[in-house]
């Protein structure tokens, strides 16, 4: 069997992975939900990228958006929000802040910030009801690279097992 795996990659991404070094095939295409698909499967599996502002900002005050977000996401056979953040780093109020150019490429600035007045456990509660009531997985990768290995391997592992009919 051929391999003909290709990543879509929402148009709307202001920040997409690239897996340059991957040898993988990316498209940009309009997706109904999320970041990140894969061809053939695009209303089966989901993956929405949160920064770490993103995702607090999302939980707080954008609430209303993201719970329309997360019902579209809740039809999927599998839906992932990839948190480019330790969840230890959010629960502290340690947060990665937009990424700046500097010598070596572009880093994190990385603060301390009670900006979104979340405390610990309205955090957890909010990630608890999303997994619930959604069924969505959130996964917290300490890095945006971690994260980025971890969408390449999830929708490679997704394609392939579906594709065996193993799913």
């Amino acid at each position: 069997m051929v391999d003909d795996f290709i990543i879509i990659v929402d148009t709307r991404e202001q920040a997409p992975y690239t897996w340059k070094n991957k040898g993988v095939l990316t498209i940009c295409q309009k997706l109904e939900s999320g970041d990140y698909s894969c061809k053939g499967f695009e209303s089966a599996i989901t993956i929405e990228r949160k920064a770490p502002l993103d995702f607090l900002s999302s939980i707080t005050h954008e609430r209303e958006r993201f719970k329309r977000e997360l019902e579209r996401m809740k039809s999927y056979e599998r839906a992932y929000i990839l948190v480019e953040s330790s969840l230890d780093n959010l629960l502290s109020g340690v947060e990665v802040k937009k990424r700046q150019k500097g010598k070596g490429g572009i880093k994190p600035c990385v603060t301390s910030s009670d900006k979104f007045g979340t405390s610990p456990a309205s955090l957890i509660g909010s990630i608890a009801a999303i997994t619930v009531r959604y069924g969505v997985i959130i996964q917290f990768l300490s890095t945006r690279e971690q994260a980025e290995e971890y969408c390449l391997t999830v929708l490679r592992k997704y394609y392939s097992v579906k594709r065996a009919g193993e799913l």
